[in-house]
């Protein structure tokens, strides 16, 4: 079972992420709608890979990823960044720049979810 933490500020959104993803099978996923609380409930959870949306209140989701790559027990684990703010293309090409990091629209291809928490497990399983 992959483990997934799921953070954003719509508990609908955060919901259905876990719905959609435990329905797939091979999935435990907690979800979390206070940004501010996501270190904490990462460090009790033990996520395997991190789904965080990028626009919240109260801390945006690159203040929380400065969290985790700060963390000893979190900085190496998997991140997916889920947002409204690009389109799927300036996404693509932003990933493939940074090298590190995916980036995947709102609203969201349950497909390529499924396929991203795969492809950045697979160095992880690999070890």
């Amino acid at each position: 079972m992959i483990r997934v933490l799921a953070i954003d500020d719509q508990e609908e959104v955060a919901e259905l992420i876990k719905l959609q993803l435990e329905a797939r099978g091979g999935f435990v996923v907690k979800p979390e709608t206070d940004a501010s609380l996501a270190l904490q409930t990462a460090r009790e959870f033990g996520p395997d890979v991190i789904l965080l949306d990028i626009m919240m209140p109260k801390m945006d989701g690159s203040e929380v990823a400065a969290d985790f790559m700060n963390d000893p027990t979190l900085k190496n684990t998997p991140l997916l960044f889920l947002t409204a703010l690009v389109t799927t293309q300036e996404m693509r090409d932003s990933a493939l720049a940074s090298g590190k990091r995916t980036y995947l629209p709102k609203p969201i291809n349950w497909t390529e979810l499924v396929d991203a928490i795969h492809a950045v497990m697979l160095p992880a399983m690999s070890t």
